[in-house]
């Protein structure tokens, strides 16, 4: 697979890591992390986490005292960013190592193949993750959801100088949160549809006659995906390879919620908006 991937990358048996080099002192790695449902013999399925890592964010760290736990992504006061990739596209998961899982399981597959991964890898990761040559162009052209902990991010282009970099993905980050407003057609719109994701998600805290509409779990988690997609297309047009039919998500709200439900009209008016703002960045 390094071979593949090409752009310098090797494969590091311990920690089971593809690394590559993209400047003095910095490398991007494709970490695999075995399930601990692993069964020898039966079955082998690996999460996969992105980290970059810069030996300058390290050294201006140490020298302002700042201390990088890592407890919710990745050790190593090195770490310039990190993130699990099921937390940047639902729809690439576990990998599938090992055995037919497919083929062996009730409902539908769940793991990729690794030909699958490969194939994300070269057309949809690694053109970001080739972005870290420099906090300008994260700044700029990487995907909000990859902001989602900027923290070390901001820690990042402040080691190597770049301030106005910094602000720049401070901000981007706050509109992601919603502590700022949105500035733009396509920010507003965003941020509409993370609100309906909020709301969508928020019924699963309740019993389903206490639901709007009282949908059954299967629906809500319909109407989820179909919210989830939609902001993934308009945050990273390039990102996805299933494009959401128009007037999928408002067929959803319209068979499954009545006229009162507040989630019927926010998904209905947050896709008439988006489908226009869509269009106009392919």
């Amino acid at each position: 697979m390094a071979a593949e991937l090409g752009s310098g990358f090797r494969w590091v048996p311990s920690p089971r890591t593809l690394k590559a080099q993209v400047a003095p002192g910095r490398t991007i790695e494709v970490m695999f992390r075995p399930s601990h449902w692993n069964y020898s013999g039966v079955l082998t399925v690996a999460g996969v986490r992105l980290t970059v890592r810069d030996r300058s964010v390290a050294k201006w760290r140490r020298g302002h005292g700042r201390k990088y736990s890592g407890l919710i992504t990745e050790s190593g006061g090195d770490v310039a960013w990190s993130q699990e990739l099921n937390n940047l596209y639902m729809d690439l998961g576990d990998v599938e190592l090992y055995g037919d899982l497919e083929k062996d399981s009730a409902g539908p597959a769940r793991f990729l193949k690794l030909t699958e991964l490969l194939d994300a890898l070269q057309k949809r990761i690694l053109p970001k993750l080739l972005l870290f040559d420099s906090p300008a162009r994260v700044a700029k052209e990487l995907p909000d959801i990859w902001l989602a902990d900027a923290g070390p991010l901001i820690d990042w282009a402040t080691s190597l100088g770049d301030e106005g970099s910094a602000r720049l993905i401070s901000t981007r980050a706050d509109k992601l949160h919603r502590r700022l407003p949105p500035d733009t057609p396509l920010e507003a719109v965003l941020t509409a549809g993370r609100e309906l994701l909020e709301m969508l998600q928020s019924e699963y805290r309740h019993f389903r006659e206490y639901r709007d509409g009282n949908l059954p779990d299967e629906k809500v988690s319909e109407g989820i995906d179909l919210t989830r997609r939609w902001i993934s297309e308009l945050s990273d047009p390039q990102g996805r390879t299933d494009r959401v039919p128009d007037g999928a998500l408002s067929r959803w709200a319209s068979s499954n919620l009545g006229p009162p439900s507040p989630i019927r009209q926010k998904a209905i008016d947050f896709e008439t908006a988006a489908m226009p703002i869509r269009d106009g960045l392919i």
